[in-house]
């Protein structure tokens, strides 16, 4: 059986790994994983809190093993949370539970512009439609950055590509159908002006 292997989303955005837990405990060691950066398991889309992957938690700087009896089913109390280190204020899950409100902020969703864009492709190649077009386009460029700005919220990359990509053909059809249209007028009138 294959070790798993994990990407880490780093403090410049970038994404590094695939890497083991060997990889990722050195870098605990250097500082440069902490609680609350982001975690993609390889294989995944979900991007998680290094807080709340057990395995990799374990890893970090106070943790203590979970309590080996199993909680009472009929406790609905949500656990106190502990504060980031470096992040004042931003209640994070204690590594020992894995809560619905942990995940809850994690779940990924995709993005609105990215879907407009998509469907403003589609309905510009139906039409011809430069507007739809346009949209398809503009929409597309910003659904892409806010999925670039925030992968472990957003899902659509694609959507938005393909919005784009529909959105500039439409375009090209449209700036060829006009320039088609403006040729045939002139010749037209230069075919009529040469009959006597």
């Amino acid at each position: 059986m294959d070790a798993i292997r994990y990407y880490v989303k780093g403090a410049d955005n970038g994404t590094y790994g695939p890497v083991d837990l060997a990889a990722l405990s050195q870098w605990v060691a250097e500082n440069r994983l902490a609680g609350n950066t982001l975690i993609q398991i390889e294989g995944s889309q979900r991007w998680q809190l290094a807080s709340t992957i057990p395995e990799i938690a374990a890893l970090l700087p106070g943790y203590t093993a979970p309590a080996t009896s199993e909680p009472n089913a009929t406790d609905t109390s949500i656990p106190l949370a502990t504060t980031a280190p470096g992040i004042a204020g931003v209640p994070l899950p204690t590594p020992t539970t894995r809560t619905a409100l942990a995940y809850s902020s994690l779940d990924q969703v995709t993005n609105a512009l990215a879907f407009g864009s998509m469907l403003c492709g589609i309905l510009s190649l139906i039409g011809c439609n430069p507007i739809a077009g346009t949209v398809a386009i503009v929409c597309g460029h910003m659904g892409r950055k806010q999925i670039r700005q925030r992968p472990e919220r957003f899902t659509g990359d694609g959507m938005a590509l393909a919005g784009m990509i529909l959105g500039y053909i439409s375009a090209g059809l449209f700036v060829a159908f006009f320039v088609f249209y403006i040729v045939m007028i002139i010749f037209v009138v230069a075919a009529g002006a040469a009959r006597p």
